[in-house]
């Protein structure tokens, strides 16, 4: 479940990302990548790498943290696993 903090503004953000990397689209196909859920993933994912940049994180725990995101989120919610992420590295 999306948390009350994402604005429209955010997703709007968001999707303009995700409209326009080929290479993310390339690597997982068109209709995966348009799948609601593995939607929610990435915005999640991306909600975390803001709030881990603005933290000053290293890249490669960002990108651990995205893998670690999306591994779990399998059968699970990916707002609830990005925001254990996140305040682990509080």
């Amino acid at each position: 479940m999306r948390p009350e903090f994402i604005t429209p503004e955010d997703i709007a953000r968001w999707d303009e990302n995700l409209n326009n990397d080929q290479i993310l689209k390339d690597a997982v196909g068109e209709d995966f990548y348009k799948d609601p859920l593995v939607r929610e993933v990435l915005y999640a994912g991306l909600w975390l790498t803001e709030e881990l940049r603005a933290k000053n994180a290293p890249e490669l725990f960002i990108v651990a943290s995205q893998n670690v995101l999306g591994t779990k989120s399998f059968g699970a919610d990916p707002w609830q696993i990005a925001l254990v992420i996140y305040d682990c590295a509080s």
